[in-house]
């Protein structure tokens, strides 16, 4: 079984999304690949969503876009300035459908968390990681990554 670790760092301090980036993993074809997912220095993963997304060709060009509209609509609640404790908990309670093949296994939320690709559901997906700050209760962010997985 190959592991694969991902350490984020938030890009700068500037807005209300502070981590809030996008990458994407191409998890190795054939194998089961579990991903310690590690939050920010001060912050705890508090939960995540995954998504199913599709590439989408632009023209005739060979470059792709990923399109997601529910996942967008879901950032969209998060970065709105109403967003709120309620809003990430409404947001959050969705999780990972069971038939996507993966399972999230949060840790003490500090020390990391574990992503794990259980069978092999080939696709593109992106998924949002509720992300709190661990000397205010009230301070929620997320960040914006994605998985490739060519199995």
């Amino acid at each position: 079984m190959t592991a694969i670790s991902l350490s984020f760092d938030a890009r700068d301090d500037k807005g209300q999304n502070k981590g809030d980036f996008e990458m994407f993993v191409d998890l190795p074809a054939g194998t089961a690949s579990p991903i310690t997912l590690l939050p920010p220095a001060g912050y705890k993963i508090m939960g995540l969503n995954l998504y199913q997304a599709q590439e989408v060709e632009i023209g005739n060009s060979g470059k792709y876009k990923i399109q997601n509209p529910e996942k967008d609509a879901d950032v969209q609640q998060l970065k709105s300035g109403n967003a709120n404790q309620a809003t990430y908990m409404t947001v959050f309670a969705r999780g990972i459908p069971s038939d996507y093949g993966f399972e999230f296994l949060l840790g003490d939320g500090l020390s990391g968390s574990t992503l794990e690709d259980t069978v092999s559901v080939p696709g593109v997906y992106e998924y949002l990681i509720w992300i709190r700050d661990t000397s205010d209760a009230t301070d929620n962010d997320f960040m914006d990554p994605g998985i490739r997985n060519r199995n």
